[in-house]
């Protein structure tokens, strides 16, 4: 008899769930994170998300827990809650604003954290975790470089990195300083005034009147007694 190869023994362990669990984990808050995420149908048909969670501390770490996040449109308070533990896991409604793929959605819960709320119910007669909340994870029991809670899930990853760049090239040699501006001419002194006008020319004085003139003829009395001396 031969054995398929095909067969891989973890995924059917994965497969069976709890059920391979010797016990369920007590009830109370975790700290979980996503490691798996599918895409699947649900028993009536409707699409669903089923994820793999695992306990990271407290002394039941690495031991794993499923839920299914079903797809339910024609009831919403279903879809409320839905949204409510997507939002936990970081998928907003900014995020679901994009119109994405389930590929993209499991792509984007897969290493998601959240706090997580177990319950224990009956399932076939046995007792069985379930995942009855999720929660928001606290900033502290969040490993460093991850994500906070509401922020955007990482792009899918990218083509190899190219060569790097170029150094760039050293930058250009400062411009040289402008020359101060010459200091501005001092205003020309104002002209001193003009100095005033001569005075005007005194008038010149007319000349004195001539003297009478002496007449040429002397009385004949005059003249005798001019020319006899008196002795």
């Amino acid at each position: 008899m031969t054995t398929p190869t095909t067969r891989r023994w973890t995924d059917m362990m994965e497969t069976a769930g709890s059920e391979a669990s010797t016990e369920v984990l007590p009830a109370g808050n975790y700290d979980l994170v996503v490691v798996k995420a599918d895409a699947k149908m649900s028993s009536t048909q409707k699409e669903m998300f089923v994820l793999t969670l695992e306990v990271e501390t407290g002394a039941h770490a690495k031991r794993r827990v499923w839920t299914n996040m079903v797809i339910s449109p024609d009831s919403p308070t279903a879809m409320g809650i839905f949204f409510r533990q997507m939002a936990a896991l970081g998928l907003d409604r900014k995020f679901f604003a994009s119109e994405p793929s389930n590929d993209a959605i499991c792509r984007a819960i897969t290493g998601r954290r959240a706090k997580g709320t177990l319950g224990i119910k009956k399932y076939q007669g046995r007792d069985r975790n379930e995942v009855t909340n999720l929660n928001a994870p606290s900033l502290t029991s969040m490993p460093p470089g991850m994500p906070g809670p509401g922020a955007m899930p990482p792009p899918p990853p990218s083509a190899p990195p190219g060569p790097p760049p170029a150094p760039p090239a050293p930058p250009a040699a400062p411009p040289a300083a402008a020359a101060p501006p010459a200091p501005p001419a001092p205003p020309a002194p104002p002209a001193p005034p003009a100095p005033p006008a001569a005075p005007p020319a005194a008038a010149t004085p007319p000349p004195p009147p001539a003297p009478a003139a002496v007449p040429e003829t002397v009385p004949a009395a005059a003249a005798s007694s001019l020319d006899d001396p008196p002795f």
